[in-house]
């Protein structure tokens, strides 16, 4: 019997650190939202080089609506290693955001790539994970309008 609670016990405790590895919350921005100028939806690809290719589908024009749009998708924050906006090699949608400073960040809904001044391309950089079919649906409704 004590050997059974004890396999419980650590299968309890397992279930507990699997469940911490996210915790809900809201996006940080790389900047203030006062300093987005553009919006725009984004193609991730690779040159045969392994360099990261950001062609741009579509400028998006409501900058507000966007943001209410954004925030209201639920995010997470995810404690292990950073995630990039795409896996290297794998061609993918995301959403860009550029600053007033020149900065910019690449949104993923599972992970983020940011380009800052002072650093350059910072191809880990994401802590923050949303809700996928949420994530693809914004896409969607930003290409569509």
């Amino acid at each position: 019997m004590r050997k059974k609670a004890q396999v419980l016990s650590i299968i309890f405790a397992i279930m507990l650190c699997l469940t911490a590895c996210r915790h809900k919350n809201t996006y940080n921005f790389l900047n203030s939202t006062d300093t987005i100028v553009a919006v725009a939806i984004v193609n991730l690809s690779f040159d045969e080089k392994g360099a990261l290719v950001e062609t741009e589908v579509k400028q998006v024009n409501d900058i507000i609506s966007f943001l209410n749009a954004f925030c209201a998708l639920d995010c997470y924050t995810y404690f292990g290693d950073p995630i990039p906006a795409t896996p290297e090699g794998e061609e993918n949608t995301v959403i860009k955001i550029l600053y007033a400073n020149g900065e910019y960040e690449l949104i993923n809904w599972k992970g983020q790539t940011k380009n800052l001044a002072e650093r350059g391309l910072n191809y880990y950089a994401g802590y923050r994970v949303f809700d996928e079919a949420q994530f693809k649906t914004l896409i969607d409704n930003l290409l569509a309008s």
